[in-house]
């Protein structure tokens, strides 16, 4: 109960407390009186003492821990009741569409036909076409259905269009919960089952320019994660985004944006520079337009992906000016980490490896991405500073740590690769192009490994 009521902004506490006096909801005054307790409990952050409290609302009884559970009970009922009449009123649809099925129910036809004609209205003006519009769509479709078949002036135009709305809900479900599955394979290693798209991925296909906007970039996305070495299913995704962007709400679309820049940073990783300055626009263009940003915040990962693509463009003082403006967009408890991991970025490409190690061992670094990365870091700067003993220590340590933890999928294959390879660089003699030659071949076919180019650059620094 604390921890819902803890979630209350003032004004849905004072909207509260009006619901719980209104007789209408509530007609036990002792439910007014524990409320009251809980403010001030809140305020104060002290815990309520059970005893106190139940002589408070039960004066003349003896302590009974039923009793006070039982009206507590009721109390969490009252608030749960508020919460759906509360969300309820902040959804002119959703309101609607209930008046809508009293109405029906009663045969009240007239004031019924004018809610329904308000929202042929809104659909008529309206180009969100988000899931939960076309959700909307589906069941105004329902009800327009419905109503003309009790006049008997049903046409097969609206029987078509009916079917159509039922197709986009289930289509777009479908799409985005296999997108989503798709998506998580690589890091569960495991392969889901995702039969039914499959089976009608090729009627999508070929009905593709008559279904919604929705449906046509979760199907560009579908195909991206399916067939990822096919640029195609990607130029049509980032291209159904930009054309389509106006139908999303913030949040989705700013997950779509890193849907297509997760992608790039995938071809950047596998060695394909061309999408380096194409994702590093994406980025600049979708911080200008704040789609980045969840509640004001940047994520850890996006803040990370970009300062590597900056640097892999050598836009070092961007990176300054980056880090300078958005650190504080971080969430409180990983500026500094966060902060200081990608200085030691910036330090190592200007070859100050001095301050670059200090920032390294000067800082806490979690998830365990940033741990992860900030290890490799440490390997490429041991090697490059000769220090060949703490290095084979830190491979040692870091097979170790991969070893430790099992869900990494894509991003285990491709550390364990770059150790592979970083040990099979120290073992290699200057100046043995066979060995050098073979070696080179093996990692430019690798496609998932970490550091690809940097391991390039060394090899042809011993063929030298």
């Amino acid at each position: 109960m604390y921890q819902v009521l803890a979630q209350f902004d003032k004004k849905e506490i004072k909207r509260l407390d009006l619901f719980l006096n209104s007789p209408f909801f509530n007609q036990d005054r002792r439910i007014i009186l524990y409320f009251n307790e809980i403010k001030t409990s809140l305020v104060s952050k002290e815990q309520l003492d059970k005893k106190l409290l139940f002589n408070h609302l039960f004066p003349n009884k003896s302590y009974d821990d039923t009793l006070l559970r039982v009206l507590q009970s009721q109390f969490l009922k009252l608030v749960e009741k508020f919460i759906f009449h509360n969300q309820s009123s902040e959804n002119d649809f959703e309101s609607t569409f209930q008046l809508l099925e009293y109405y029906r129910i009663r045969q009240l036809w007239k004031p019924y036909t004018t809610h329904l004609k308000k929202i042929a209205t809104h659909f008529a003006s309206n180009s969100i076409g988000d899931e939960s519009h076309i959700w909307y769509r589906y069941k105004y479709m329902t009800e327009k259905i419905n109503l003309e078949a009790f006049n008997k002036t049903i046409k097969p135009d609206s029987l078509q269009n009916y079917y159509n709305s039922v197709s986009d809900v289930h289509l777009t479900a479908l799409l985005k919960s296999a997108c989503r599955l798709l998506t998580e394979e690589s890091v569960y290693n495991y392969t889901f089952d995702i039969g039914t798209l499959n089976t009608l991925a090729g009627w999508i296909k070929t009905h593709e320019q008559n279904l919604s906007p929705i449906v046509r970039v979760y199907f560009a996305y579908y195909q991206m994660l399916e067939d990822p070495s096919a640029e195609e299913h990607y130029q049509t995704f980032v291209q159904l985004l930009a054309q389509h962007n106006s139908i999303f709400p913030k949040k989705e679309l700013r997950d779509l944006y890193l849907v297509a820049n997760n992608y790039c940073i995938k071809r950047v990783n596998q060695g394909d520079k061309k999408y380096e300055n194409l994702a590093l626009k994406n980025y600049k263009d979708a911080l200008e337009e704040e789609v980045l940003f969840e509640n004001g915040l940047l994520s850890q990962r996006t803040y990370n992906n970009i300062v590597a693509l900056a640097l892999k463009n050598n836009q070092w003082d961007w990176v300054e000016d980056f880090m300078d403006k958005y650190t504080q967009s971080l969430r409180s408890s990983e500026q500094e980490s966060t902060y200081h991991l990608n200085k030691a970025r910036l330090s190592y490409v200007k070859q100050d490896f001095d301050q670059a190690l200090e920032l390294l061992q000067g800082a806490d670094f979690k998830p365990m991405l940033n741990n992860l990365s900030a290890k490799t870091l440490m390997i490429k700067l041991f090697y490059e500073t000769e220090e060949y003993d703490v290095l084979y220590y830190q491979l040692k340590a870091m097979r170790a740590f991969l070893y430790r933890n099992k869900v990494m999928g894509y991003h285990k294959k491709a550390f364990n690769n770059l150790i592979r390879y970083t040990e099979k660089l120290l073992r290699i003699h200057s100046g043995d192009k066979q060995k050098i030659e073979k070696v080179k071949s093996s990692i430019e076919d690798e496609e998932i490994i970490w550091e690809k180019e940097w391991l390039l650059t060394q090899l042809e620094k011993k063929g030298k």
